[in-house]
């Protein structure tokens, strides 16, 4: 037995034994950072030479054999193959081994959880669009995923449901009519978003203003929703000013 490491693995629902060992020396072995997940009521055992250990005496027998100091027993929370969110087994593997694809400590099993894309805020947006026009680029009736960015790493999701009417004949729409508008988060430490109620009309503006009616950011507003990077502004009071054609809204912001 003498070089067996035996690590960062999950061993799901035996139906006898988990972990045999007939006999023979433990001390070659490296047992660890596994999980050991049975489901019978304690009836599946750790079986070491001379010794049978419950599900119930897992501390005995890691006491006794010296394996399996930071394994655990718990279960992994699966779907299918796959981790979910709150599996004990993230980040639970051999904090040495090389690191997990996503930045992070290894996990315990086969496929690793990707908290980077875990951590993707994801917020859902409904927009129709005439034939001929397009949003964000996009020109057909379907689901399209695109990624704010930001500097802090807190990026987010906007998954948009586009429809495209068909209809025949002149837009009846009134491309200055004002939108509801949304800013959020308020307060804010590093970015703020714009939120529209529907696709704004060309030439909509969004300003910053200081408590003293300084402009100190301007942009023009494309999509229903709008990033603004505000790490450089001082900490204080501020005015969020959207400008459609000859309306205006202003929301009051708080930066810390």
């Amino acid at each position: 037995a003498e070089g067996i490491i035996i690590e960062n693995n999950i061993f799901y629902r035996a139906k006898e034994s988990p972990l045999y060992l007939a006999s023979g020396g433990l001390s070659p072995m490296t047992i660890n950072y596994n999980d050991w997940y049975q489901d019978n009521n304690g009836q599946v055992t750790f079986e070491l030479p001379n010794d049978i250990y419950t599900k119930g005496q897992f501390s005995q027998y890691k006491n006794r054999s010296g394996l399996d100091a930071n394994s655990i027993i718990d279960d992994p929370l699966l779907s299918g193959y796959n981790l979910t969110k709150d599996s004990p087994c993230i980040d639970a593997g051999n904090p040495e081994s090389p690191l997990d694809s996503d930045g992070t400590i290894a996990d315990i099993g086969a496929l690793y959880f990707n908290q980077q894309e875990a951590a993707l805020e994801s917020t859902e947006e409904h927009i129709t669009i005439n034939e001929g026009d397009n949003y964000q680029g996009w020109t057909t009736t379907g689901q399209y995923q695109r990624v704010l960015a930001s500097t802090s790493g807190a990026d987010s999701v906007v998954v948009t449901i586009l429809t495209v009417d068909h209809k025949v004949g002149n837009d009846d729409r009134n491309p200055l009519k004002p939108l509801n508008v949304v800013v959020f988060p308020n307060p804010a430490d590093n970015n703020v978003t714009v939120r529209f109620s529907g696709i704004p009309a060309k030439g909509t503006q969004i300003e910053l203003l200081d408590i003293n009616g300084r402009i100190v950011f301007r942009k023009v507003a494309v999509s229903t929703y709008e990033r603004i990077n505000i790490e450089s502004q001082l900490p204080g009071t501020y005015f969020v000013r959207t400008t459609f054609g000859k309306n205006h809204i202003v929301d009051t912001l708080i930066i810390r």
